[in-house]
């Protein structure tokens, strides 16, 4: 999972972090991987601490936008991850992840939910997060 979700944070980054005239091109690289890594670590946090109903609703695909709890914690994560690790200024690294994470999320589950694409599905993204230790919530996409 961590390979797809690299490769389409790549693919939303160009925008939001190559063409941000706010992050320094020598950094364009670093904040595009700490920003994969930390949204697959916030997913994994969530997964550990909250019902994994909350994960199983964005994985099903409903209510991917800045509004909802899941991703404003996500996305709070990254830039905050940006910010400590990179020294983004607060404001930029904000407003990057804003645009970058419901795009690189929605795209992620449209790719799983896919059943002409078999490179992801959502008992593998939901394995990747909990270790494959999940038994009690095999059902939870039903």
């Amino acid at each position: 999972m961590l390979t797809q979700l690299s490769q389409l944070v790549q693919e939303f980054g160009a925008d939001a972090v190559v063409k941000n005239e706010a992050i320094p091109n020598e950094k364009n690289e670093a904040v595009l991987k700490e920003t994969s890594n930390s949204i697959f670590s916030s997913l994994q946090k969530i997964a550990s601490q909250a019902d994994l109903s909350q994960i199983a609703g964005i994985l099903q695909g409903k209510d991917i936008d800045k509004k909802n709890p899941v991703i404003q914690e996500i996305t709070n994560q990254v830039s905050s991850s940006l910010t400590e690790k990179l020294g983004i200024n607060s404001a930029t690294a904000t407003s990057t992840a804003t645009a970058m994470i419901p795009q690189i999320l929605g795209s992620l589950i449209a790719k799983a939910n896919d059943p002409k694409d078999n490179s992801l599905n959502i008992s593998e993204i939901l394995n990747s997060l909990t270790g494959g230790d999940s038994p009690e919530n095999a059902d939870i996409m039903e």
